[in-house]
């Protein structure tokens, strides 16, 4: 959120003071945020966390996990929600492009493109939250359709300081997170206890359940209960 309204009065004062890239600005806006956030995923790779883990002690390697899961019977169903989910969220592109077009013509051109450089600048500014805005409802009904996603790593490490994968950088303690367990299925499951929008679960195949279980328990510092998870 924070580096979102950074943008909006970054590129909100360079459509005022140069209106003639406002387009430029509009598309640059749209995909800089992916971008930037994509960018900062990667550089977390090489620097800090995942480093510290990846350089400490190994104590468990699980590199079929994506073999375990395509014998879970009911994954395909869990997947099948998920991306009927995602579906929806395709639709901010557009819905930005339409509240642009709708905008800029009847309210920016008519009320904010005179010679007067604080209305030119918050008639910019308006569009950028308008953006914002747009694409948080659409976030949030979107939550509403899935209720989570699964975050599935095909390979994975746990180390003593934590558990690294593809797309996974998991220090710990594990106190951001709540463990569930299902044996049957032969996972474990990190379930963020605070999210905002769409709740965003880790799930960890592997053929000794147990072991990883009490390696999450002893390094994690994190109890777990023994049933079934409640979620699957």
């Amino acid at each position: 959120m924070l580096l979102s309204q950074v943008f909006a009065v970054v590129f909100s004062l360079v459509a005022t003071f140069a209106p003639q890239y406002f387009w430029l600005l509009v598309i640059a806006f749209m995909l800089i945020i992916p971008f930037t956030m994509g960018y900062s995923m990667l550089k977390s790779r090489i620097t800090g966390k995942y480093q510290e883990i990846a350089s400490s002690r190994k104590l468990l390697e699980v590199k079929d996990a994506l073999e375990i899961a395509m014998r879970d019977s009911k994954l395909q169903g869990e997947l099948a929600k998920q991306f009927k989910g995602m579906f929806y969220s395709f639709a901010s592109l557009p819905a930005i492009i339409v509240v642009s077009i709708l905008y800029n013509n009847y309210v920016r051109q008519p009320y904010f493109s005179g010679e007067d450089i604080v209305l030119r600048f918050i008639g910019a500014l308006i569009m950028y939250e308008l953006f914002i805005l747009t694409g948080r409802i659409i976030q949030y009904f979107t939550a509403r359709k899935t209720g989570y996603t699964l975050l599935i790593p095909n390979q994975y490490m746990v180390t003593t300081k934590g558990i690294i994968g593809k797309g996974v950088t998991i220090p710990f303690p594990l106190k951001d997170y709540e463990v569930e367990v299902n044996y049957k299925r032969k996972f474990i499951q990190l379930i963020p206890k605070k999210s905002q929008g769409i709740k965003s679960i880790i799930r960890l195949y592997t053929r000794d359940v147990e072991r990883l279980l009490n390696i999450v328990e002893n390094y994690g510092d994190v109890k777990v209960s023994k049933k079934e998870s409640t979620l699957t």
